[in-house]
């Protein structure tokens, strides 16, 4: 209770009218986990696929250019890394993975920063990022790593990034 609200049951004057901003964030955000754990799941391609389709109004892209330049690089960063693990290379090259992810994470920021995206794509591209990250580190440290388990979460993050690239055609 602040001096000037004399009834405790009502929100302070600074938060009134606040709480249907936030239930909206909160929904926005919800899609977007939803989508980010989903990521793993062996199983969840279609369901990605249909998520993002259902809830286009969620994920903004201004201008089809600016997309397919977060598109194009993500897929040759997600192309590039499914090259080295099929050639067994992954161990040796896995520098310029991490790297090839942080220059994806630039221009995803880049895009959003400009208004040319959501924060709910920017939120979702940065989430595959992390995992992709997350499942690299595990490579990394693991003398037995889940390759079939990075392959998938590759595909899924691929199928992602060409849903939003259908939505930027609308």
């Amino acid at each position: 209770m602040d001096r000037y609200n004399k009834n405790p049951r009502r929100p302070p004057y600074e938060e009134r009218g606040r709480s249907n901003e936030r239930v909206e964030r909160q929904e926005e955000k919800s899609i977007s986990n939803e989508i980010i754990e989903d990521l793993g799941k062996l199983e969840a391609s279609v369901d990605l696929v249909n998520k993002i389709i259902r809830s286009s109004k969620e994920f903004n892209i201004r201008s089809e250019s600016s997309y397919r330049k977060i598109h194009d690089l993500f897929s040759d960063v997600l192309d590039s890394t499914l090259n080295m693990v099929t050639s067994g290379a992954l161990k040796n090259q896995i520098d310029q993975a991490y790297l090839n992810l942080a220059k994806v994470k630039v221009i995803v920021e880049y895009q959003r920063a400009r208004g040319q995206i959501s924060p709910n794509i920017a939120q979702v591209l940065n989430g595959a990022i992390d995992m992709l990250e997350k499942q690299l580190n595990n490579v990394k440290g693991s003398n037995q790593p889940d390759l079939q388990g990075l392959r998938k979460l590759i595909e899924n993050i691929r199928i992602v990034i060409d849903s939003f690239a259908v939505l930027a055609k609308h």
